[in-house]
């Protein structure tokens, strides 16, 4: 990803985008949004259609978690939170659910759901990623409007991704946090 910010009429374009249910499929968007290969455009397109698939990728994973609803629940109180993620690689992107498998060509963006406000721990088995950061009630994607791409340095096999929002930034415990997660099946090269 580049280093440039966008601008207010790009930021617009992604807040304006339609939610999933305004019948537009994730091929629509991307052929709506492919611009020729200038690198500022590229990117630009990629923010856009990344935020709008994540979006969609939330229809096709909402089964994830194992709460009623597909959200996993905390202790009473701490709210709930739902862990989504989408594969990015040379041909597009695509949803990803339990124990799908990542291609040693594609990353992987997330995408965070959550009930209330409360800090959002996102590990990566038991090593956090990135930053815990406090979050609203709402929809988050790590990097906001740089979604942030992941892919493990050098493992391959299963890997289980949690996310945990929890009332502090201290360590994610299930007793005082609600929690969600995700396996994926890293290919080698």
């Amino acid at each position: 990803m580049t280093d440039r910010e966008f601008n207010a009429e790009e930021r617009a374009e992604i807040s304006n985008l339609p939610p999933p249910e305004s019948g537009l499929t994730a091929d629509d968007v991307l052929e709506a949004r492919r611009r020729p290969a200038n690198n500022n455009q590229f990117f630009t397109g990629f923010a856009i259609a990344a935020v709008t698939l994540l979006a969609v990728a939330g229809v096709y994973t909402s089964g994830l978690g194992s709460g009623d609803d597909g959200r996993e629940r905390g202790p009473a109180g701490v709210g709930s939170v739902h862990l989504q993620a989408a594969a990015e690689g040379p041909e597009g992107m695509r949803p990803l659910k339990p124990g799908d498998h990542v291609a040693s060509d594609e990353q992987v963006l997330f995408k965070v759901d959550a009930d209330r406000a409360g800090w959002l721990h996102l590990l990566e088995g038991d090593a956090v990623m990135g930053s815990v950061v406090q979050i609203d009630a709402g929809s988050f994607t790590p990097g906001g409007d740089r979604p942030q791409a992941w892919r493990p340095d050098h493992a391959t096999g299963s890997l289980t991704y949690s996310a945990w929002l929890c009332p502090d930034s201290t360590t994610p415990t299930a007793e005082r946090c609600a929690g969600d997660q995700i396996a994926l099946v890293w290919e080698r090269d």
